[in-house]
């Protein structure tokens, strides 16, 4: 019985030490880290990442490894890495490199998350280390305010990615036409079918410049529609709080006749203001001393 007893207590002891561990790893385990910042980021959204970092480049290898989990954790506010900041497990579905040769991931929301511990890894001499956090589940509601009171920035970053899109598709249209007026310059007698095919293939390419364009200036106009809905909730909440008529000014007083100093006063003055350490005194004006009055102390502030 004493034997059995210990053993007993033996084993309760390993439980107790195993769910203490997995209690401090948190329900989601150890996941690299990914600073993204304020972002409505909601759970099944895909986005398309750019890495840059050497960090995060070595991140996207180990998870996109043979026997890599293929996920990661997005740091979403405060965009810092320390306990207690909030984001998104993120699931990469594509990974690869655009034709500039910068690396991109595609990524699917997956659950909300707090950090719980944060260690950090040196992954390149003199680049910033790659941190990794111990995340424990969130529940969606919190992430669900902690998005409306960022939208308003997510809107904005969503639009200059869609004015910097655009801003790309008119340079090619305008390369494309330049193009065309330096074919349609050429001799027509010349007999060449190559002008006629390069022509056909501007004029296919101008057209779906113009369709990706109304795409953009549709999407444009939704997040403008969608900020200006923002503001004018904003202006009425603060006209609710009285923040938006000003405060009823009292009524001024009279001026009232001053002293006038007289001329050995001045210069006390002006000594005492020094010694004092407070402001500067300086000069009468020349107004003042064309007019022959008494020499005034006046105050420079600082």
């Amino acid at each position: 019985r004493v034997m059995g007893f210990s053993k007993y207590e033996s084993q309760r002891r390993d439980i107790w030490v195993e769910a203490a561990t997995l209690d401090t790893q948190g329900s989601l385990g150890e996941l690299p880290l990914f600073s993204m910042g304020p972002w409505h980021f909601r759970a099944g959204a895909r986005h398309r990442l750019r890495i840059f970092e050497p960090r995060y480049r070595e991140m996207i290898r180990r998870a996109t490894a043979p026997g890599g989990r293929r996920c990661f954790a997005a740091v979403l506010q405060p965009a810092e890495f320390e306990v207690g900041a909030k984001g998104r497990v993120c699931e990469i579905v594509e990974s690869g490199e655009d034709l500039n040769g910068d690396a991109f991931v595609v990524v699917e929301g997956g659950a909300a998350c707090q950090i719980l511990e944060v260690a950090e890894e040196e992954v390149q001499e003199g680049s910033p280390p790659l941190f990794h956090g111990s995340l424990d589940e969130l529940d969606e509601e919190e992430m669900e305010s902690l998005s409306d009171a960022f939208m308003p920035l997510a809107a904005a970053s969503e639009m200059v990615d869609l004015l910097s899109t655009l801003g790309r598709q008119l340079r090619t249209m305008r390369r494309r036409r330049q193009l065309l007026a330096m074919l349609g310059h050429e001799d027509p007698l010349s007999g060449s079918p190559e002008p006629d095919l390069l022509r056909s293939r501007v004029l296919g390419g101008d057209e779906e410049g113009v369709g990706a364009m109304l795409g953009l200036l549709v999407s444009y106009r939704s997040i403008i529609a969608q900020m200006d809905r923002l503001l004018t909730e904003a202006s009425q909440t603060a006209e609710r709080l009285g923040l938006g008529a000003p405060a009823e000014q009292p009524p001024a007083e009279p001026a009232r006749p001053t002293a006038e100093l007289p001329e050995a006063a001045a210069p006390q003055a002006s000594l005492g203001a020094h010694e004092g350490g407070g402001p500067q005194a300086l000069g009468q004006g020349p107004a003042e001393e064309a007019a022959g009055g008494p020499p005034t102390a006046m105050l420079y502030r600082r």
